[in-house]
């Protein structure tokens, strides 16, 4: 990308980086404090492409160019409190919105929280009450229309690499696995079809990595259907991951555990990418006494936070997902996948080919 001329190449300017803020009242309405917040919005602002993507709103190409976020006035309070924030981004003439709920804001507004607590602001516990203020906000149609306000792209962005498939017949005979595939939920995450060889390959790594954590990636391509347009994620084989460095408690992937992975794709000649990775959560709970697993967070699945974070760095893209495997302490196993929703990583659903889909299944060494 390139900014138009004139343009600092240091970033978007002030109006496209509302300030945003948490004011917190205790129970009885009295003012405990005012706290900034700097949310991170470029997981939002891909989301967003892809979704215009999805839909045919913008071209399917590879994009970075910086989005802007414009509040949604709280209904009863007004400015500067708001309700809802609205993302938009722009490629060429063209533009794609969504609205995001403030719970994208949550884990900031909880590390405020606790800010006011270790200042005596706020006591530990205590039932309070806050609203998320928004200053200095940019109206969307003004900035994206507005060009010394907004990066242009460069004509040689890459097109985002989509394969031609009827998605109906790519899932023919597919069981839906996880929330939301069969119709449960109104979010619409991009479909997502695994081979079943590539879920059973990670079984077996968890189940011979015992008390410790392992890993590998997903690799496949995106396509397209050419009638609906519709785009899809299709996972046809997983690279167990070489080079790590794995415990009990965590998995770290080292520089040579990316060489080894991208060399093990291309030796592959099927033209996939890395479309995500599988981790294995051991029995944390194996040693603990019964009656304390029913309420521990440890004892099924989650996503840590030194999950959310590798996924963020190394899997950022709107379509990239991350199966996990959950060992328990009775012996079984629990299986999720997670993905990008709105900004954010949350579990979701996928759909399992009963049978090999022709492309392989069978992992690289």
């Amino acid at each position: 990308m390139t900014p138009d001329p004139g343009r600092s190449p240091a970033g978007p300017p002030a109006p496209l980086r509302p300030a945003f803020y948490v004011e917190v009242r205790h129970g009885d309405g009295r003012l405990a404090g005012e706290v900034r917040l700097e949310p991170e919005f470029a997981p939002v602002f891909e989301c967003v492409r892809f979704s215009g993507i999805r839909n045919g709103v913008l071209p399917p190409r590879l994009d970075a160019s910086p989005g802007v976020i414009e509040p949604v006035w709280h209904s009863t309070h007004g400015a500067p409190y708001v309700q809802a924030l609205l993302a938009a981004v722009r490629d060429g003439e063209s533009i794609a919105s969504e609205e995001i709920g403030l719970e994208y804001l949550a884990a900031l507004v909880k590390e405020a929280l606790s800010d006011l607590v270790e200042q005596g602001k706020l006591a530990a516990g205590e039932t309070c009450q806050y609203r998320i203020a928004v200053r200095d906000a940019p109206d969307i149609s003004g900035v994206m229309a507005t060009p010394e306000l907004v990066f242009e792209l460069e004509d040689e962005a890459p097109p985002l690499r989509l394969e031609s498939a009827c998605l109906a017949d790519v899932i023919t005979g597919s069981e839906p696995y996880g929330p939301g595939v069969a119709g449960a939920s109104s979010r619409d995450d991009v479909p997502v079809v695994m081979s079943r060889d590539t879920l059973e390959e990670a079984v077996v790594l968890s189940h011979q990595a015992g008390d410790d954590e392992t890993g590998g990636f997903l690799v496949g391509r995106l396509q397209r259907d050419p009638g609906t347009r519709e785009i899809f994620v299709r996972v046809t084989a997983q690279i167990p991951a070489e080079h790590t460095v794995c415990s009990h408690m965590q998995m770290s992937f080292t520089p040579e555990t990316w060489v080894a992975a991208r060399d093990a794709v291309e030796r592959r000649g099927l033209g996939e990418e890395l479309l995500g990775w599988h981790h294995h959560h051991p029995a944390f709970c194996r040693k603990c006494p019964v009656e304390r697993r029913a309420t521990c967070r440890l004892n099924g699945t989650f996503f840590s936070l030194d999950d959310i974070r590798l996924h963020h760095v190394c899997f950022p893209k709107a379509h990239q997902i991350a199966l996990l495997l959950t060992s328990l302490p009775d012996g079984g196993q629990q299986i999720a996948l997670f993905g990008w929703h709105a900004g954010t990583v949350a579990e979701r659903g996928f759909r399992l080919l009963n049978a090999a889909d022709g492309t392989g299944g069978t992992h690289a060494s």
